[in-house]
C-alpha cells in the first residue's frame, strides 16, 4: 500500500516546518473504514467496565459517576487485536513509513469519543507531555476521524512551528489533580490552524506539536482512534 507521500519531499518539509501534516482524503474505502469503526465501537462500549489505566475521561475528572464527557481508552489494538489485520490499520503505519522514510513501529495507540452535544474542548498540549518513559521526539502521532470533522464537532487544531519550543509546562485540566488530561497556557491560539478532515482521513504531527481539538456541538459522538509510531530501530 502506498500512499505517494515519501515520493513528494514538500510534504516532509511541510512536516519538518510546521510540525504538522495534513492528508486530506480518505486512506481507505469506506466500507473498510466502516468495518474498523464497528470494532472500536465495540471496544467503546465496555468503557464502564474498563479500570482507569485503560478508561479515562478527557473532560472532566479522570472517573466519576454517570457517562464520559470525552471517552478515552488506551491500547484499543491490544482489546481488539483484530485491527492489525484491517487496512485502516495498513494505511496509518503507511502513512508513518512514508513520512519517515523507513520502516516503522507502533508505540501506542488509543481512541477518543467526544460526546455529543456538550463534548468540551481538548485543551492545547503536547503529546510528549503524557510520556511516562522517554520517548523519541521524532515519534509522529496519526489522528484519523472515524467520520468527517469540522471546527462544529473538535477536528484537530495546530499550532504551526510549536514543535521548535521543546516541552512546555502543563498542569492537568482546571488545575484539579483528579483529572488525567494535560494542558498548557504558553501557547498563542490566535495563530492556530483548524484542519477538517474527510471520515478516514488524517492528521500527522510530531510529539512536541501544540494542538488541541473543539467543542463538539454536534448531535453525534466525534470519533477518532490515534496511533504513534517512530522508526523501526
Amino acid at each position: 500500500m502506498s500512499l505517494h507521500l515519501a515520493a513528494d519531499t514538500a510534504h516532509r518539509e511541510r512536516l519538518d516546518r510546521d510540525g504538522f501534516l495534513v492528508v486530506d482524503r480518505p486512506l481507505v474505502d469506506p466500507l473498510e473504514l466502516a468495518d474498523a469503526q464497528a470494532v472500536v465501537d465495540g471496544v467503546m462500549s465496555n468503557y464502564d467496565q474498563m479500570p482507569p489505566s485503560t478508561a479515562r475521561d478527557l473532560g472532566d475528572v479522570k472517573v466519576h459517576p454517570g457517562p464520559p464527557r470525552i471517552a478515552e481508552v488506551m491500547g484499543v489494538l491490544r482489546l481488539a487485536p483484530e485491527l492489525q489485520l484491517m487496512g485502516v490499520y495498513a494505511a496509518m503505519g503507511a502513512l508513518a513509513m512514508e513520512v519517515l522514510g523507513g520502516a516503522v513501529v507502533n508505540l501506542s495507540d488509543h481512541a477518543i469519543y467526544k460526546s455529543a452535544g456538550d463534548g468540551p474542548e481538548t485543551g492545547w498540549h503536547q503529546d510528549l507531555a503524557y510520556a511516562r518513559r522517554p520517548v523519541t521526539q521524532q515519534a509522529i502521532t496519526v489522528w484519523l476521524p472515524l467520520q468527517a470533522v469540522t471546527t462544529a464537532n473538535g477536528c484537530m487544531e495546530f499550532v504551526p512551528g510549536s514543535h521548535h519550543l521543546g516541552l512546555l509546562a502543563h498542569h492537568r485540566l482546571h488545575h484539579d489533580e483528579r483529572a488525567h488530561a494535560l494542558v498548557t497556557d504558553e501557547v498563542d491560539p490566535t495563530v492556530a490552524v483548524a484542519c477538517p478532515l474527510p471520515a478516514g482521513g488524517a492528521t500527522v504531527h510530531w510529539a512536541t506539536t501544540l494542538h488541541r481539538t473543539g467543542p463538539n456541538r454536534t448531535d453525534t459522538v466525534r470519533r477518532a482512534w490515534i496511533t504513534t509510531w517512530c522508526l523501526d530501530g
